[in-house]
């Protein structure tokens, strides 16, 4: 799976927000799973935006 835009997540986190529909259904409309957009909702709120994160560990 690669990384997804920081444009969908945003538009998605936006939708979400905005009440236009569950994670679910959201979810089915962008064929995304459900927990995906569960977790850009939580890293919107705790960072403030949805940029990816770093993976891995530091040197």
């Amino acid at each position: 799976m690669g990384v997804y835009s920081e444009d969908l997540r945003t538009r998605v986190v936006a939708a979400v927000k905005a009440g236009r529909g569950s994670y679910r259904e959201l979810g089915e409309l962008s064929e995304l799973d459900k927990n995906t957009i569960g977790v850009w909702v939580k890293l919107e709120r705790e960072t403030g935006g949805v940029s990816p994160q770093k993976c891995g560990r530091k040197a």
